[in-house]
């Protein structure tokens, strides 16, 4: 009996974007600049926030300790009410330390362009129906094919993630954004007229949306998961297949596996920026994709 060949297992390439500093459009680097600068300030007031909140929760502790020993005498009750006024200020400040926060929150660094206009209505009305399919992935990797006789085509490495209408907490225009949430890098922020890679705990790369390119193409998927409802079965297939197609009854093991039809849409920029995601429903997928295309043609 010969020796059996070792099948090394197939190489898969990330999908990913840049550096978050070098994906930015060489015009809005002023403004990712002066954004970096204010995110910086703004850090520092979420970090003073968090330091009072922990003193706060000391001197309530402390202040719990000597009401239970105001048996003791007035010099307890004293030490009490010491704490309690500790307490008291240090709720002020954080009161105050919020507000000031809050009013940094209230206003953009850079122009994220006009949000009132019909075309970029009809991208949040179809990204919004986009956030309902039932499977949303992110493909952070793929490879060639599985060569143990799989009848898959290409390997890829994907993670559930979620879609919405949000708003960026550290830089935070008038206007929502439509947040695609990355399961290997920064979350993506759509504006009107520009894209924010990342921001959510530092600065966010800003990319002009001309710069972007993004498309929505039939994917079909051999899913050994349970079934999306919002998905079309467009064929079978089996672990292991003969030339025509058919299932390889050598092997015992050898279960029958759906074909899936999903969207895949990518997010692409001449600067680094790199996004995958599968979506079930593939015609929510397809209009949003025409409808940021369409939008791109009015800016």
């Amino acid at each position: 009996m010969g020796r059996r060949k070792y099948e090394y297992p197939p190489v898969m390439a990330p999908i990913a974007s840049g550096p978050v500093v070098e994906i930015s459009t060489p015009s809005l680097l002023d403004s990712y600049q002066m954004a970096q600068s204010w995110a910086k300030s703004f850090g520092d007031k979420l970090d003073a926030i968090r330091k009072i909140e922990k003193s706060i929760d000391h001197a309530d502790a402390r202040s719990s300790l000597w009401k239970r020993l105001e048996w003791l005498g007035s010099w307890a009750r004293k030490r009490k009410e010491d704490w309690n006024t500790e307490a008291n200020r240090l709720d002020c400040l954080r009161a105050s330390t919020k507000n000031e926060a809050e009013s940094m929150r209230l206003h953009t660094q850079f122009d994220v362009g006009d949000d009132g206009s019909p075309t970029w209505a009809r991208v949040v009305d179809a990204f919004e129906k986009l956030s309902t399919a039932e499977r949303i992935w992110d493909v952070t990797a793929h490879g060639g094919p599985d060569h143990s006789k799989s009848s898959a085509s290409q390997l890829v490495q994907r993670h559930d993630v979620h879609f919405g209408v949000d708003s960026l907490p550290t830089v935070r225009p008038d206007i929502r954004s439509l947040r695609i949430v990355s399961a290997n890098g920064p979350d993506i922020w759509i504006y009107p007229s520009m894209i924010a890679v990342g921001g959510l705990y530092d600065s966010p790369a800003l990319v002009d949306l001309m710069e972007v390119q993004v498309s929505c193409a039939p994917k079909r998927f051999i899913e050994k998961e349970q079934l999306p409802s919002d998905a079309r079965q467009v064929g079978h297939t089996w672990r292991y297949i003969n030339k025509d197609g058919g299932p390889d009854r050598r092997f015992s093991d050898n279960p029958q596996w759906p074909v899936m039809l999903y969207g895949e849409i990518d997010l692409k920029s001449t600067g680094g920026l790199f996004e995958r995601y599968h979506v079930s429903d593939i015609e929510k997928a397809r209009q949003f994709a025409r409808c940021l295309t369409e939008h791109k043609a009015t800016i």
